[in-house]
């Protein structure tokens, strides 16, 4: 359950006309999220405020937004279209005004910045035509032509570089900090235990149960089996509250994880990451760029030598995150290339 989703269904909750699950899962929010708190705890305050001034005006009152817009004399306290519009100008005049004088400034200043603009490009066009030039003369990208099949050949020293995108990304507003475990026994309410396919290193989701399903933000466990060693990775906190909800062991250096919102019982996914044995940097796979889709779970699939990854995703189709169906994303053919 994220701010946008509780502020929207606020007034609903207030009125007591939200569904059990919505109700819960709004409660554990404002539990945790001191900001929607503030907001929640005002709107109460000016509900009881409009209550008590209600009843003394012999007006009934019944935690209702729409029984009290009803029992309120539009007709007394209507604008007509020009107060409205006269009103607007003299609450927001000196704002109108400071909008003009930046517009008219740039207006004023546009032909100056777009013959800067123009000298820059110029430069680098000619910088980048100086450079072809000499890759030309260059002698390993002369071409020779053979004079029995008349047919252009690339000389045996040309560089051609294989063009490999970025398949994961860091993100600095996920990662990891890590402290050590002592006694595997310290380790509880957590997941079964997932080995690497070598059986290098096994890990766990700690804090959510056998199932993580439970609410509450997690952490990953991860064991290192020729040493022993035990590493505890907790996300560094940020504006928004984040937990690991499902984990798989790419190979022997990477863990695959999804990491979403920690808690409400409406969304039990989110977007795909990466976790690097080597460099303990967290990486960003697979984002659904939309707060209706969340990745539940994914599948490994071995076909001629290459790998795919089939996620399994949830789509909700209304404002309450009850209704959804089920959607599959493959990421065909998938390697570790990280961003530079």
């Amino acid at each position: 359950m994220n701010c946008e989703v509780v502020r929207k269904k606020l007034f609903d909750f207030l009125e007591g006309s939200v569904s059990n699950d919505l109700h819960e899962a709004i409660e554990n929010h404002l539990n945790t999220c001191d900001s929607c708190r503030k907001i929640y705890e005002e709107e109460k305050e000016l509900d009881e405020l409009i209550k008590a001034s209600l009843n003394t005006e012999h007006i009934e009152f019944k935690s209702s937004r729409s029984e009290i817009m009803k029992s309120i004399d539009k007709d007394r306290y209507s604008k007509s279209p020009w107060n409205k519009l006269r009103f607007h100008f003299k609450k927001y005049g000196k704002q109108y005004l400071a909008s003009a004088a930046c517009l008219i400034f740039f207006l004023a200043m546009s032909p100056l910045i777009r013959n800067e603009f123009n000298k820059a490009d110029n430069l680098e066009r000619a910088s980048e035509d100086a450079k072809i030039e000499k890759r030309t003369l260059e002698p390993e990208n002369i071409r020779s032509f053979d004079a029995n099949t008349k047919n252009l050949s690339e000389e045996k020293g040309t560089l051609q570089k294989e063009k490999n995108e970025s398949t994961v990304f860091f993100d600095k507003k996920v990662q990891f900090i890590r402290e050590e475990v002592k006694d595997e026994k310290q380790i509880e309410f957590n997941t079964p235990w997932v080995e690497s396919p070598n059986k290098k290193f096994k890990a766990t989701i700690e804090g959510k149960g056998p199932y993580a399903v439970e609410e509450g933000i997690a952490t990953v466990v991860i064991k290192e089996m020729d040493s022993n060693k035990i590493m505890r990775y907790s996300i560094i906190p940020d504006q928004k509250q984040l937990t690991p909800k499902y984990i798989q062991w790419l190979d022997d250096e990477n863990l695959l994880l999804i990491i979403g919102f920690p808690y409400g019982t409406v969304t039990k996914g989110g977007n795909l990451y990466m976790l690097n044995m080597q460099s303990n940097n967290n990486y960003l796979v697979y984002e659904t760029k939309d707060e209706k889709k969340e990745v539940t779970s994914l599948e490994k699939i071995n076909r001629d030598g290459t790998l795919d990854l089939k996620l399994n995703l949830n789509v909700y189709e209304d404002e309450e995150f009850n209704k959804f169906h089920k959607e599959t994303v493959t990421l065909e053919n998938f390697r570790v290339i990280f961003d530079k």
